[in-house]
């Protein structure tokens, strides 16, 4: 029996699905900050136009879009002390989730959008910008 073709000793169908897992995770930021958290989110989903999905004494999570036409732009922030770790994605109708990092071809202009509006976030907590 013939095995599959194999790249650096992994086969290829392996290789395949290890690329679409790591192509569909969420990026994930940890820092710190001394800001009032809850106030800068308030005001960042104002200017952003993202609404309020869920919210918990120490997390909250937005969206902006809906649709067919226009994938949703989703953002989770939760907080314990200075502590923030943050999550942003692209959520198609139809799919797995997108990250909002560059790189790729699959939903190039709602991920350079997302990624616009988080920067304007970290920007806000003197973090560095998703690139």
């Amino acid at each position: 029996m013939e095995s599959a073709p194999k790249v650096n000793g992994i086969r290829k169908q392996d290789r395949e699905s290890v690329v679409a897992e790591r192509s569909h995770r969420r990026p994930v930021r940890k820092s710190q900050t001394e800001a009032d958290v809850p106030s800068v989110l308030d005001s960042w989903s104002t200017q952003a136009g993202y609404k309020l999905r869920e919210s918990g004494q120490t997390s909250r999570t937005y969206k902006r879009g809906a649709g067919f036409w226009v994938a949703a732009r989703m953002l989770k922030l939760s907080w314990s002390g200075n502590d923030c770790t943050l999550e942003a994605w692209i959520k198609p109708p139809i799919g797995k989730d997108i990250p909002i990092e560059s790189g790729g071809i699959t939903g190039v202009a709602p991920r350079m959008v997302a990624r616009t509006h988080v920067n304007a976030l970290l920007q806000m907590y003197g973090q560095p910008p998703i690139l």
